[in-house]
């Protein structure tokens, strides 16, 4: 009777022909599978309380993190699971083999504690990334890979190395021409607005060609720049623009953002 019940309320507040229902019931059959997936402490995977899936872990040290792996009831390794560090940025990679997918995620999104296995697995059962053979789910695998589709190998690399050129890098701007210059070379222009303390639309960085590099409408507290490839980078507060010298420096610490970004080099 309940369950004719709750049948009732789908159909009339969702489900208002037979093809909505259909897909009702099959998306609550989903979800109820899903519920019976879960890990351990260990990290693994079970359904209906049985294993489907283990983790293993192997390498590492006192020093080191250890690095592990996801391995089905056959044996077939699913997914490498390794801790990257570079200076003041930690993040994982995972490797799904035999799918030529990689997803990288910042540490903290996922180590909750000092039980790193419990935390990985918990974070791959809320991705609902095993279906009831221990197998990874394709479709599930592709929405995590689109949510994860940054290179964060890439991205911290590149920050890295401009937070060491930052340091011995001179920025300057010039208010007659709106120039910019990098160790006293041209890099490009800077179109800001002019007599303004809070709010700063349509703040434009263009290269020595002047074709656009990156623009964004910025406040008081910051914002951020979208850059010609796509790319968003947030700023804090750039200053103000009320006088050529307030202007120079705001130019200047955008530029210099966008140079630790890995533009204008």
């Amino acid at each position: 009777m309940m369950l004719l019940f709750n049948l009732y309320i789908i159909k009339t507040k969702n489900c208002t022909s037979m093809k909505k229902l259909t897909l009702c019931l099959l998306l609550m059959g989903s979800m109820a599978v899903h519920a019976q997936i879960t890990s351990t402490k260990k990290g693994d995977i079970e359904f209906g309380g049985r294993s489907i899936a283990e983790m293993q872990k192997y390498d590492g040290s006192a020093e080191t993190r250890p690095k592990f792996r996801m391995i089905n009831a056959k044996g077939d390794t699913l997914v490498m699971i390794k801790f990257n560090k570079d200076l003041a940025f930690d993040w994982m990679t995972f490797d799904f083999k035999n799918t030529g997918k990689k997803i990288e995620v910042n540490t903290s999104e996922i180590i909750k504690g000092l039980n790193y296995q419990k935390n990985i697995g918990g974070f791959l059962i809320d991705s609902k990334l095993f279906d009831t053979t221990g197998n990874i789910d394709a479709l599930a695998l592709e929405a995590l890979a689109t949510k994860y589709n940054e290179n964060l190998t890439e991205k911290y690399k590149v920050l890295n190395e401009g937070n060491r050129l930052v340091t011995t890098t001179k920025f300057e701007y010039q208010c007659a021409d709106q120039s910019l210059y990098i160790n006293g070379k041209l890099a490009g222009y800077a179109v800001v607005p002019a007599n303004e303390q809070m709010s700063f639309k349509g703040v434009t960085f263009l290269n020595t060609d002047k074709k656009l590099v990156a623009s964004g409408d910025l406040g008081g507290f910051g914002g951020t720049m979208k850059t010609v490839d796509g790319k968003e980078i947030k700023l804090g507060s750039a200053g103000k623009t009320t006088g050529c010298g307030d202007t120079m420096v705001f130019a200047t610490n955008i530029l210099r953002e966008l140079f630790r970004n890995g533009y204008y080099r």
